[in-house]
């Protein structure tokens, strides 16, 4: 699993040049943000430009990004191809935001507490970076 940003950059370089049977790999991410895979800022277009490449190209990867309207209707259909991968995931590169969040774990954010319930099904959430938190229910 890995992250996206501008951390993983050099990392993918390196990795494309290890000794690794990546027929056996399945790849995919810690987080990506909700926007198309040809989009600029897109994770899965830097794992596309940077690491699947030459033997890497090999690899197993898994996108995030579907076709549903929204992240939060998104996640549940971005498990389904993970879901049958054996846990726990063998490698997983984080990074840290400017904001402090990793794995898209947004400080602040409404669904923070049910993206980190270790007994929730499925792994994939739904976040909101920019949402304002939820007022305690009265």
């Amino acid at each position: 699993m890995v992250s996206g940003g501008r951390l993983p950059h050099a990392l993918f370089e390196q990795l494309r040049t290890g000794d690794i049977d990546w027929r056996g790999v399945w790849a995919t991410f810690a987080e990506d943000g909700w926007v198309e895979p040809t989009d600029a800022t897109s994770n899965e277009r830097l794992v596309r430009e940077v690491l699947l490449r030459g033997k890497v190209a090999a690899a197993h990867f898994v996108g995030l990004k579907n076709e549903t309207s929204s992240p939060e209707q998104g996640a549940a259909a971005a498990w389904q191809p993970l879901a049958p991968l054996p846990p726990p995931f063998e490698v997983t590169t984080l990074g840290m935001g400017d904001d402090g969040h990793t794995a898209s774990l947004f400080p602040r954010s409404p669904n923070l507490k049910s993206a980190l319930d270790e007994s929730a099904v499925g792994a994939c959430v739904g976040m909101c970076p920019r949402c304002p938190a939820r007022a305690a229910p009265v």
